[in-house]
């Protein structure tokens, strides 16, 4: 009976010394946060106002919704006379796809919807006013949306000529 006594009471000291090493870690925590927490009260963050005039890009926004933007039409790709018929076929494709109006548009309000999504508080911290805000989301969505055009047909282009030659007998 007296050795669980002493090994009660070794767990228990053992216990208290632990608590007490976790009490002060905690209290140098605390005080540390609270120290780092004052610093950045006083830090003065400068604030950077972007407008949009600014910005070295033109403006050319589309108006939203009701009538849907016009975007300028794909380069074409150069055609090589070694070109087969599959990838000037499939280009086309592309390029029509995006020549429909529908389709660009319901792109474009994808595009804006992400965007948007992606970083909510992208306006937030440029300091832009919700016309500015609006204007903006407007105007990466615009040229997302011709980035995706140029890809779509390029990257189009470059898939099937490598399926092609996958096909091809190496002469």
């Amino acid at each position: 009976m007296r050795s669980l006594f002493w090994v009660c009471a070794a767990a228990i000291v053992i216990s208290c010394v632990a608590s007490v090493n976790l009490w002060r870690e905690l209290r140098a925590e605390h005080e540390s946060a609270t120290s780092l927490r004052g610093q950045l009260e006083q830090a003065t963050i400068p604030e950077r106002v972007i407008t949009l005039s600014a910005l070295p890009m033109p403006l050319a926004v589309p108006a939203p919704a009701a009538n849907q933007p016009a975007l300028p039409a794909a380069k074409p790709a150069p055609r090589v006379a070694t070109e087969p018929a599959a990838v000037r076929d499939f280009a086309d494709e592309q390029r029509a796809l995006w020549s429909d109006p529908e389709y660009r548009g319901a792109r474009l309000a994808q595009i804006r919807t992400s965007i948007s999504r992606n970083d909510p508080g992208l306006a937030k911290a440029l300091g832009l006013s919700p016309a500015e805000a609006d204007r903006l989301l407007d105007l990466m969505s615009v040229l997302r949306t011709q980035i995706e055009q140029q890809d779509a047909v390029n990257s189009a282009t470059s898939r099937v000529l490598e399926r092609v030659e996958a096909v091809q007998p190496k002469p």
